[in-house]
């Protein structure tokens, strides 16, 4: 795709010089003093002509889809905001409908409610991802940094997933050493999405009586979590492409997960916002292996979290003098 777009910049500007190049040509033939080095010498300037020309038109181009890439972007931002307010709505009559009327409905009619509740779920799913898609496009996601051990979030993510896991029959383990991690600096909100992105993921590509185990190691400064799973794995082709938005793998097990494509692309701009990389291995028939590293923090980013810690601890306290008397 690439090449095909250079050659048809190639091409244009061929176009564009051509004319320049032959009205020089027909100049020369007509011309009864032919010096050859005046000839080379127009012909050089008639191509820095065009080729300038030809700039100028490229960067016209590229502002004009920068500024659509924008529009693009503020619309769907305004969009989703939009939509927010009706799907809180939704979801907090139907928690209401769920406590107060469920012992008087019927079996069917349970059902039809839980499935109302499980779509709004799902749709406030689907707008958390777009608005922050759109913030990272925009660059305005924020992350609350701070000190933490890894491994204890790995762990508690884990174990909230664990019943999941079970209900589709499979396994979800955690194998985490003994020893304790060097902390980490992050956003542990953001940090927690991608493990829950990645497990989940993991769940859905997996088939019953399959396994998911999440382990941690350090290597060269950085904490690795990696995922594992005995899923059906994923084609080269496919795997090249799974961290873009919207994109979403082919397979045996894809009508099963209901993902909208936008948990990889989210997970790989929060790890990079975090200095890390994310990254997959996988072999088709044999499952697939994801894998994040963060770096672990150093002595003068744990100073500057304790210091603010202590500042936000002590904000709003005041001395009494009153209470010395």
């Amino acid at each position: 795709m690439k090449n095909s777009s250079k050659e048809n910049n190639l091409l244009f500007l061929l176009l564009i010089t051509l004319p320049f190049i032959l009205s020089n040509i027909i100049w020369y033939l007509n011309s009864q003093i032919q010096n050859t080095l005046l000839l080379f010498l127009s012909l050089g300037v008639s191509f820095l002509l065009s080729y300038i020309f030809y700039k100028k038109l490229m960067l016209n181009k590229v502002s004009k889809e920068k500024e659509l890439g924008e529009m693009r972007v503020d619309f769907v931002s305004m969009a989703v905001h939009e939509l927010r307010t009706p799907v809180t709505a939704i979801r907090g009559y139907s928690k209401i409908l769920n406590e107060e009327i469920k012992e008087k409905l019927n079996k069917e009619q349970e059902e039809f409610l839980e499935r109302i509740i499980n779509s709004v779920i799902n749709l406030n799913a689907l707008v958390d991802n777009l608005l922050n898609a759109s913030r990272i496009e925009k660059g305005t996601l924020q992350l609350d940094l701070r000190i933490i051990q890894l491994e204890n979030l790995v762990e508690n993510t884990v174990q909230n997933l664990v019943q999941i896991a079970k209900s589709k029959n499979q396994k979800l383990t955690s194998k985490i050493p003994v020893d304790k991690f060097p902390p980490v600096l992050i956003d542990k909100f953001r940090i927690e999405e991608v493990l829950n992105n990645l497990i989940t993921n993991a769940m859905n590509y997996t088939p019953i009586g399959g396994s998911i185990m999440v382990s941690m190691e350090l290597k060269n400064s950085q904490v690795i979590t990696s995922i594992i799973d005995t899923g059906e794995g994923i084609s080269k082709d496919s795997a090249s492409k799974l961290f873009t938005k919207f994109f979403r793998a082919g397979g045996k097990m894809e009508p099963a997960s209901k993902g909208t494509g936008l948990g990889l692309f989210l997970s790989r701009q929060i790890i990079e916002l975090h200095k890390g990389k994310i990254w997959v291995e996988s072999t088709l028939g044999k499952g697939s292996t994801f894998f994040f590293s963060l770096p672990i923090a150093n002595d003068v980013e744990i100073k500057n979290a304790a210091n603010e810690e202590h500042t936000e601890a002590t904000k709003g306290f005041f001395l009494n003098p009153a209470r010395n008397k």
